[in-house]
C-alpha cells in the first residue's frame, strides 16, 4: 500500500482570499506551498468555517466595489471548487485555544486544527503567525 508524500498544511482564509483575490503574497513559504497545491502536488486541511469566512470577505470586496456581482460569484463558485479537505474542530478545544492565545475564536480555530493534525499552519495574520506551537 502506497504511503501519501505530499505536503500537508492547514490553510487560513487570508491565503485562500489572496490567491483568489491575487493579492500580493510576499512569504515564499506561503507562494511556495500555494504552488504545490495548485499543481496537485500537496493537500490542504480547513476549519469548516472556511466557505463562511470567504463568502464574508468577497460579499464585504462587493459592498465596497472591490469586485462587481458577477466577480464575486465567480470567485465564490471556483473557491466550492478547491480540494480542501475540511476538518470540524471540539469547540472546547478552540475556546481553550483561544483563551490560551488571546486570538479571535475564529483564528483560534485554525491554530487548533494545525495542532491537532500536527501541520504547520499558512496564514498571512501576522499575530496568528507570530505564535509558537502550543
Amino acid at each position: 500500500m502506497a504511503t501519501n508524500t505530499k505536503p500537508r498544511f492547514v490553510v487560513d482564509n487570508s491565503v485562500i482570499m489572496a490567491s483568489l483575490l491575487q493579492e500580493p503574497i510576499s512569504t515564499a513559504k506561503i507562494i511556495d506551498s500555494l504552488s504545490l497545491y495548485y499543481s496537485h502536488k500537496a493537500i490542504f486541511y480547513a476549519p469548516i468555517i472556511l466557505p463562511f469566512e470567504a463568502g464574508n470577505v468577497l460579499h464585504s470586496c462587493l459592498l465596497s466595489h472591490r469586485i462587481t456581482m458577477e466577480k464575486a460569484s465567480e470567485l465564490y463558485k471556483y473557491f466550492l471548487r478547491l480540494p480542501i479537505k475540511y476538518i470540524t474542530i471540539p469547540c472546547n478545544l478552540i475556546f481553550k485555544t483561544c483563551l490560551a492565545t488571546n486570538l479571535t475564536y475564529y483564528d483560534a480555530t485554525y491554530l487548533a486544527l494545525s495542532q491537532k493534525l500536527h501541520l504547520p499552519l499558512l496564514t498571512l495574520d501576522k499575530m496568528l503567525a507570530s505564535l509558537p506551537p502550543l
